[in-house]
């Protein structure tokens, strides 16, 4: 008997992944996603936050409204010590992006702009742009372009500008997890030591259908089964409302 004889059919859009850690299964799904790829990243004209020495500017790059990128989580350019308020980095970036968001413009490029200081990074500026406009300067097309945006300072006016070069991948359908924020709600767990186990669960969110029996493995992702029994040599968890 195979793995999708043991566990049944997936909820609608996702399919099963076995995982190194467990043995039970986390949910992923299938989805379109391209590239972006951000080159020559500089500033110019920044806004001077310090009195005395050199400013020590480094930026933090995100992408904000992708249903497969956590919120929050931002990468950093290297720190530049030379170039005040008209810093230069070589850092690359490579965003992976969901196709069907980036087309209906939900996805977000931002920027900030820090001092590096002893006694705590001071904010320089920031920077934020739909995603969408800079592809549809170069549409579906293996090309580079480049961009010279205006820098909003820490008083919400305008001062300096940033600049960078980037390139769009084609579409290419990618298996992706969906952030646990995505998911339902985490349940509470429970060990069930039988092996004949009937359940009826009413669990919100869109990802479990009816008969589907909610699970979670080791790093509490949810995966799901259905079957009244788990397989041989398994464990199943219920999960409870």
């Amino acid at each position: 008997m195979s793995e999708g004889d043991e566990l049944g059919q997936a909820p609608k859009g996702y399919k099963y992944k076995r995982t190194q850690t467990s043995a039970l299964y986390q949910v992923s799904t299938m989805e379109l996603c391209r590239s972006l790829v951000m080159r020559n990243i500089s500033a110019e004209d920044l806004q001077d936050v310090r009195r005395i020495f050199r400013m020590k500017v480094y930026a933090l790059v995100s992408i904000s409204g992708d249903p497969f990128i956590p919120a929050g989580k931002w990468n950093s350019t290297t720190v530049d010590y030379e170039g005040g308020t008209d810093p230069t980095w070589k850092t690359q970036f490579s965003f992976t992006l969901h196709d069907p968001s980036l087309h209906r413009n939900l996805q977000r490029l931002n920027f900030q702009f820090y001092c590096e200081r002893s006694l705590g990074d001071k904010i320089v500026g920031e920077f934020s742009i739909p995603v969408k406009s800079l592809f549809d300067k170069v549409g579906n097309r293996d090309v580079s372009s480049s961009g010279c945006y205006p820098v909003t300072n820490s008083s919400g006016g305008e001062q300096g500008a940033v600049k960078f070069t980037f390139e769009f991948g084609q579409p290419l359908a990618r298996v992706v997890t969906p952030p646990r924020s995505q998911l339902p709600p985490r349940p509470q767990v429970h060990v069930q030591p039988t092996v004949d186990v009937q359940l009826n669960l009413n669990i919100s969110g869109d990802c479990l259908q009816q008969g589907y029996t909610a699970a979670c493995d080791d790093d509490n992702e949810l995966a799901f089964y259905k079957l009244s029994s788990p397989p041989f040599g398994y464990d199943i968890f219920v999960v409870t409302p």
